[in-house]
């Protein structure tokens, strides 16, 4: 895909969104050779919002209610 998008010409930034991230954002920048500040991995954001959820479903209150933070892998 990486190689896909940069012969495209492609110029804008690529936020990845797939587990495991820092694995899949290294090897996607380093496949399409785009600088760091152009290749940004969602880090820990998506397993966040499926923590607050599962814990939201559980307790039967809004997500929105729920304060919990997922922090590295």
């Amino acid at each position: 895909i990486a190689l896909k998008v940069k012969e495209s010409g492609f110029s804008g930034i690529s936020i990845i969104v797939a587990n495991p991230v820092d694995i899949i954002t290294r090897a996607y920048r380093d496949a399409s050779g785009f600088s760091d500040q152009k290749v940004i991995g969602s880090g820990t954001v998506l397993d966040t919002a499926r923590l607050q959820f599962a814990i939201a479903k559980r307790a039967k209150v809004s997500p929105n209610s729920v304060q919990a933070y997922v922090m590295g892998e």
